[in-house]
């Protein structure tokens, strides 16, 4: 394992499973109120005391994001909320509120805060406040350089967390206010319609500059070939976005830098073109590695289209009545979702694949195909896969609760006039001893054997766990009847499940009285930019004084 933690996004219980199975070291999720992902499925209160236990069971954290401005008339209901929070054992809240960091802060003095990247934070004193406003990790915003956290490292003492993956917003993390005056959604009560993701036209001094394109449209970020770098500055959780996408985009994701971690954990030069070719088939809107690794801003626009790419596969070099004739440069199969990119887009699943020797399954890179389609495409037309079925169908394997089985050493003890024993120990060095109220009786015809009892305590079923050993001591001489055998290893699975899930710390609340400050407005300052003699008069008479004026006015 890395000294880094590999944190995962969930908005449904399958993305939540898949991540954990895949190989994130943590999770972060919201409830049904107060994240920033509001139009995500979400968890309800009994939805994330299950996940708790589910992830503790495993030695995953669980963070529940209240990463949202909040109301003056809510605050009693976050409390109640953030109490059972407390008290469900969840290791940590992602806020964004400075005033609800602090309170809650006095509030649990036990509860980690992550300061979310919500709040801004992209220079070492805005850090250093908040760690003294309670905060005991900074997700820093987007917009921080590697250099700058290299700096923070050195002189704070408190845990960084970045971003690595996922959706870039083409605003200050957390300034944006763009969603609110368009269409009165505020991204800060985790409403953001997703404004930037529209096209506009760029118009200037009634002069078009750019016809209808998606002029605010962000790549994505993807930093996996950079983790040796941010290691190397100190930081210490990784974060990928998506509460949002789809669990097989989770899992992928997970999969691959829980890969790159691993190989650099394990001082391996590894190629990952394999893993970043798999990272764009579940979702592709292009990549940058962002303002964290100095990315002109210029570079980070993607103004062909908002929503997923797919890869390149092939390119239409005929049509004729419904069929096109497609030269693959990539591998396709039937079930595979396509988008054909031409005058007009066209979109489908692909039923069927024609080659020279009739009907295939699948089609490699190299062979010309020939593809049913309702509509005519145009020669030369770009063919994307937009769905790898065959990746997506491997990926569902991680989407079994019990699809990680949790390694057990045994040692059961069958000697005659003695109690019936199993003793387990974890991967973590937690034992248990399970005493039956059985006693072991010398055999009067046939004795267990040690075959027999191996494969009665061997029987771990639908549970969470695999035997790694399994050590049997027996006189050779006694029995106990079966269920007897079946009771211990129902006693001793409880037990070592109570240990693993035993609560990390105690949940202490400090009954902190609420109090809300009403500061009367500071006189603000009016700043105006001005292009034309014009506009400079109207703001002088205006009584503007800060004025910008565009250069060569």
């Amino acid at each position: 394992m890395t000294p880094i933690e590999l944190m995962a996004p969930a908005g449904t219980k399958d993305a939540f499973i898949g991540a954990i199975n895949a190989g994130a070291d943590s999770v972060y999720l919201s409830g049904k109120q107060y994240g920033a992902r509001a139009f995500a499925d979400n968890f309800d209160l009994s939805e994330i005391k299950d996940l708790v236990q589910y992830a503790h069971l495993r030695f995953v954290k669980v963070y529940v994001t209240i990463n949202t401005l909040i109301y003056d008339d809510e605050i009693e209901r976050l409390v109640e909320y953030t109490d059972q929070l407390v008290k469900a054992d969840v290791d940590a809240l992602i806020v964004q509120d400075l005033g609800v960091l602090d309170y809650l802060h006095r509030r649990y003095p036990r509860m980690p805060l992550h300061a979310s990247t919500q709040i801004n934070a992209h220079t070492a004193e805005q850090v250093a406040f908040l760690k003294e406003l309670g905060a005991s990790r900074v997700i820093m915003a987007r917009e921080t350089m590697v250099d700058v956290i290299r700096e923070i490292k050195k002189t704070i003492d408190i845990e960084i967390e970045v971003f690595v993956h996922g959706a870039l917003c083409v605003s200050y993390s957390g300034n944006c206010l763009f969603s609110s005056f368009v269409s009165e959604r505020s991204g800060n009560r985790g409403e953001c319609s997703q404004s930037c993701r529209l096209p506009y036209a760029l118009i200037r001094d009634g002069e078009l500059i750019s016809d209808s394109a998606y002029l605010l449209s962000n790549k994505d970020l993807m930093t996996i070939e950079r983790l040796q770098d941010l290691l190397a500055v100190g930081v210490d959780a990784i974060k990928i976005e998506g509460r949002m996408r789809k669990a097989d985009y989770v899992i992928q994701t997970v999969l691959s830098y829980r890969h790159a971690l691993d190989a650099i954990a394990n001082h391996q030069k590894i190629d990952l073109t394999p893993e970043i070719d798999k990272l764009k088939r579940v979702f592709n809107r292009e990549t940058t590695q962002g303002f964290l690794f100095n990315a002109l801003p210029s570079s980070l626009n993607q103004s062909f289209r908002p929503n997923h790419l797919g890869v390149l596969v092939g390119m239409v070099e005929a049509f004729n009545r419904g069929k096109a004739s497609v030269r693959l440069s990539g591998a396709l199969a039937v079930g595979d979702g396509i988008r054909v990119i031409g005058k007009e887009d066209t979109g489908m699943l692909v039923s069927r694949i024609l080659t020279d020797q009739g009907p295939v399954d699948q089609a490699q890179a190299g062979q010309v195909i020939v593809l049913d389609f309702a509509r005519p495409v145009d020669t030369g037309s770009q063919v994307m896969l937009t769905l790898d079925h065959r990746l997506v169908q491997s990926l569902k394997m991680f989407l079994d609760p019990n699809y990680k089985r949790i390694p057990l050493e045994g040692s059961a003890t069958l000697i005659n006039g003695q109690p019936l024993q199993l003793t387990i120990r974890d991967e973590a060095g937690g034992t248990i001893n399970a005493i039956s109220d059985c006693i072991v009786m010398k055999a009067k015809n046939a004795p267990l054997s040690r075959d027999s009892l191996e494969n009665q305590l061997g029987k771990l079923g639908n549970t969470s766990y695999v035997w790694s050993l399994l050590k049997i001591k027996t006189d050779g001489e006694s029995f106990v009847p079966i269920k007897c055998l079946n009771e211990l290893r129902r006693q001793a699975l409880d037990q070592i499940t109570i240990l693993r899930s035993a609560p990390r710390k105690e949940a202490i609340i400090i009954n902190t009285p609420l109090e809300t400050a009403h500061s009367p407005a500071e006189a603000f300052e009016m700043l105006a930019k001005v292009r034309t003699q014009a506009q400079l008069e109207a703001c002088l008479e205006l009584g503007i004084k800060t004025l910008y004026v565009e250069e060569g006015m």
